[in-house]
């Protein structure tokens, strides 16, 4: 069986946090969801980090 993270310890490793991370998780990016709690596989979490994203905070639509 897969190794499972929290939504505390993926952050960690992503460097990013809780809150962002559990965003991607209700975007449907990230880790699925059982009962209350937010669990992210270790080899998903491997695939998201090599995932592009840009840095820094979106710019607004004109």
């Amino acid at each position: 069986m897969s190794e499972l993270l929290t939504i505390k310890e993926a952050a960690k490793e992503l460097g990013i946090s809780g809150r962002r991370v559990l965003q991607f998780c209700n975007s449907g990016r990230l880790g699925k969801q059982y009962s209350w709690q937010w669990l992210i596989t270790r080899e998903e979490l491997e695939a998201f980090k090599k995932l592009p994203r840009p840095h820094g905070r979106p710019r607004k639509e004109e």
